[in-house]
């Protein structure tokens, strides 16, 4: 699969809101994720959902460990307005 389809493929999975595409004008952040803690952390805002999956597969590709069989998860999330 083309690195352009799989961000495209990322950013509709972590659309947790039922129109995702009213989420594709708003700002998003990575939300990491370890899995031996719980502990989370929030990077970004980034301007758009693509330019969050770009950072975050980088980001997660330099936290890879081979030997570990629960990396740390990445997800991308729309930076929702306060209602």
């Amino acid at each position: 699969m083309r690195d352009i389809d799989r961000i495209l493929h990322a950013v509709y999975l972590n659309s947790e809101i039922a129109d995702g595409a009213a989420t594709l004008d708003m700002r998003h952040v990575v939300i990491t994720t370890d899995p031996y803690t719980g502990d989370s952390m929030f990077i970004g805002p980034f301007a758009d959902p693509v330019a969050a999956c770009v950072f975050a597969e980088g980001h997660s590709a330099g936290l890879v460990d081979e030997d570990d069989p629960q990396p740390i998860r990445c997800r991308v999330v729309p930076l929702m307005p306060p209602s």
